[in-house]
């Protein structure tokens, strides 16, 4: 009887046993699938976090781009609602605030091709340029600001420099950030 008792118990430990190691297998798995769970969550959250920046960033830059045409045309406007230029220069005012409301057009049309750079398909325009128009329409842009600091800006351009085979407006774009930084962080 001790022995078919002993046996009985040694089953029933066995059969306790097994269940508990299937339990802790078990237990194992779903602890396994929590973590992988929260690698995805973190690596979501991540993701969400650098996009934030990245639109932050884009945000950034895209007022930047569009303030620089915009401080020209204003700047421009004002000095001739002033009546605080003389003909020629009114006329170059007139020119400028022109290409200027150009310019952020062309840059309102970039902004609406974002899917585009986001898919890697940018157009580019290339073509044969000046790279002394680039500089000088870029400093036409930025020279109301210039001027309503006292700030004087003089232009020497190498002669070794001149066509290049590029898109104009992009260089241009970075002509106008070189130029309207200098201004806008140099004191009167």
């Amino acid at each position: 009887d001790a022995l078919r008792q002993a046996r009985e118990a040694e089953r029933a430990l066995a059969s306790e046993k097994e269940r508990l190691a299937v339990a802790l297998t078990e237990m194992t798995r779903l602890e396994e699938l929590r973590h992988q769970s929260l690698e995805r969550e973190q690596a979501a959250r991540e993701s969400a976090e650098t996009a934030n920046r990245l639109k932050d960033q884009f945000l950034a830059v895209v007022s930047h781009e569009l303030r620089t045409p915009l401080n020209a045309i204003l700047g421009w406007a004002d000095m001739l609602c002033r009546g605080a230029l003389d003909r020629p220069t009114a006329e170059r005012a007139s020119r400028t605030i022109r290409d200027s409301a150009k310019r952020q057009a062309q840059l309102i049309d970039d902004l609406l091709d974002v899917a585009r750079i986001s898919s890697g398909k940018l157009r580019l325009d290339r073509v044969i340029i000046d790279l002394r128009d680039v500089v000088l329409d870029a400093l036409q842009v930025v020279q109301p600001a210039a001027e309503i600091k006292g700030i004087r800006v003089t232009v020497d351009i190498a002669e070794a420099i001149d066509i290049v085979y590029g898109d104009a407006a992009r260089l241009q774009q970075v002509a106008w950030n070189l130029l309207s930084n200098a201004v806008k962080f140099t004191p009167e």
